[in-house]
């Protein structure tokens, strides 16, 4: 089993995180440490953890894809973290913990915009929740996930990790300071007291998937990529099969794969997203008025 734990490269320095693949029975782990370890961007670990993927076949491939110039300045980086892991980062770990359950106490006090926390566990197949992960829900009415985002980044000069219709996800780590989070702690209430109580809803329902708005894949991605397409206009759509990965940029997590069904309800949701200025991609034109489908 190959794991893409690119989000926790943290989890095994606390009791507060979630298990890692590493402890769960996963073959290979894929870490990304830029993403929440003091690390420059696009270094990454490998962990092989058990003996039913052959070292000498692994080295085989990995020499296959990995580039043979490596970057040294990510290679320093790389050696320096795994050095600061393993010989400092207790005190810093525990302080950051502390500093994680300040800051979401006084986050949980807003009254119309919700964090996120652990009351999800046991809900909707959720096992666990990574509190380093500062989620706020936003209830219908007073804007959307790309209003929030551009409003800290604008406003308070705060810049989150990715929007959507209605949340905002900010990423924390190790390497955050007390003063950052008070800086977010009062962004948050400043913006939350802006929102007439009237406007509050059941922020839960905005987690609930229905079986209809989930795609129906016809084919495989695979099978998709190989056959031969035709661009067809987005509003016109309904029911052909996709050629296209198509997500919301950040984070790039698809909406629709090839192979997968257009639906009449992903339909209306790209429209949506479109109106609220949220960036979709990966459709034919830059416009975004056309997709390639599945002859």
């Amino acid at each position: 089993m190959i794991v893409d734990e690119a989000h926790g490269a943290h989890f095994r320095f606390s009791e507060f995180f979630p298990n890692s693949a590493v402890d769960e029975g996963a073959d290979l782990v894929i870490q990304s440490m830029h993403k929440t370890l003091p690390a420059l961007t696009q270094t990454a670990l490998l962990h092989r953890c058990s003996d039913r993927v052959e070292r000498d076949r692994l080295q085989r491939f990995m020499g296959i894809y990995q580039s043979s110039s490596p970057s040294y300045l990510l290679m320093a980086s790389i050696d320096w973290c795994v050095g600061f892991l393993a010989e400092e980062a207790a005190l810093y770990w525990e302080a950051y913990v502390q500093l994680l359950k300040s800051t979401r106490a006084d986050l949980k006090k807003l009254k119309n915009i919700r964090l996120v926390g652990e009351e999800l566990i046991g809900k909707k197949n959720v096992k666990d929740v990574d509190l380093s992960k500062l989620l706020f829900c936003l209830p219908e009415g007073i804007g959307n996930g790309h209003w929030l985002n551009h409003k800290l980044r604008e406003d308070y000069h705060l810049e989150m990790e990715m929007e959507a219709e209605r949340y905002v996800l900010g990423i924390s780590s190790v390497c955050d300071s007390q003063n950052g989070m008070r800086r977010l702690i009062k962004a948050m209430g400043e913006i939350d007291a802006q929102v007439p109580s009237e406007k509050r809803r059941e922020w839960e329902k905005r987690f609930v998937i229905d079986k209809e708005d989930m795609p129906v894949q016809k084919i495989t991605i695979a099978e998709a990529l190989e056959k031969s397409t035709k661009k067809v206009l987005l509003n016109q759509s309904e029911g052909e099969i996709s050629a296209e990965f198509v997500y919301l940029y950040p984070p790039g997590i698809p909406l629709l794969t090839p192979g997968e069904k257009i639906s009449k309800s992903l339909l209306r949701a790209l429209d949506r997203y479109r109106k609220q200025g949220i960036e979709i991609q990966g459709l034919a034109d830059l416009e975004g008025k056309w997709i390639k489908t599945v002859v």
